[in-house]
């Protein structure tokens, strides 16, 4: 194989002599306009190279290496990678409806849309949960395993009435102010930061109260286990979650 820069040599062994001596000659003259730079640096960005080399001449030394490489070079044709999208503008968009399709981004929580009935209690029992503000947020995702409630308390209003389900874990966290835990084992102030978790089934009546002049946020969590019920030990009240909706009685079984 020739040397690649050779300009067209034949066979003849002093024609080939001529040309190898001009090509070192060259070398030797471009090593010296182009000094190698040290292992690891780079010219700086502001750098100028004063080229007394003929443009020909450089087109010729370097056309052998630009044809040996040409197939590796991308094609115009091939398709960017498109740009991601970031989160931060799309969590200000506004809320959807729980009537149209699930959600396919992110969403501030608390600008949610509230939920569209304040409560499901009988009408002399929604009365003591005034004050309170459900964001359901997993219903905007199509989330149908459990439930998510961004909830918001003002001054004196409550979570629930005192209850306990037997079939549903619920899972309690606190996001702003200093509510009151309510149990069967008795009264715990809570901060921003904590939670508490009750099983299924334990029979741990609960609710939690805001005594103070703020606001409280809270993050509740659920599952919607079929044939759950709730008993409310401080009233008179009983339900039970059917085909998806929540059906209260009395504890006799009459109708509210």
């Amino acid at each position: 194989m020739q040397p690649p820069c050779l300009p067209r040599p034949d066979h003849d062994p002093e024609v080939r002599a001529h040309a190898l001596a001009d090509t070192r000659a060259r070398h030797v003259h471009d090593r010296a306009v182009f000094p190698p730079l040290p292992l690891g640096r780079r010219l700086p960005a502001d750098a100028r190279l004063d080229l007394d080399v003929p443009t020909d001449r450089l087109v010729v030394a370097l056309r052998p290496f630009v044809d040996r490489f040409d197939h590796l070079r991308v094609s115009p044709a091939s398709p960017a990678t498109p740009p991601r999208r970031r989160a931060c503008p799309l969590s200000r968009e506004p809320a959807m409806s729980t009537d149209n399709p699930p959600r396919k981004t992110p969403i501030v929580a608390a600008e949610a849309p509230a939920r569209a009935r304040p409560s499901v209690y009988p009408s002399e029992f929604a009365r003591r949960v005034e004050g309170r503000l459900k964001r359901p947020l997993g219903d905007l995702f199509g989330l149908s395993n459990f439930g998510v409630n961004h909830t918001r308390l003002a001054p004196g209003s409550c979570s629930a009435l005192r209850h306990a389900h037997t079939r549903q874990d619920e899972f309690v966290y606190v996001l702003e102010g200093r509510p009151t835990l309510v149990t069967d084992a008795g009264e715990f102030e809570l901060e921003p930061g904590m939670c508490i978790g009750f099983p299924a089934g334990a029979g741990e009546a609960h609710h939690i109260l805001n005594l103070t002049d703020s606001d409280v946020a809270l993050l509740e969590v659920g599952d919607r286990s079929p044939g759950d019920a709730v008993s409310y030990p401080a009233d008179d009240l009983v339900g039970i979650f059917e085909n998806g909706r929540w059906h209260f009685t009395r504890k006799d079984g009459s109708a509210y």
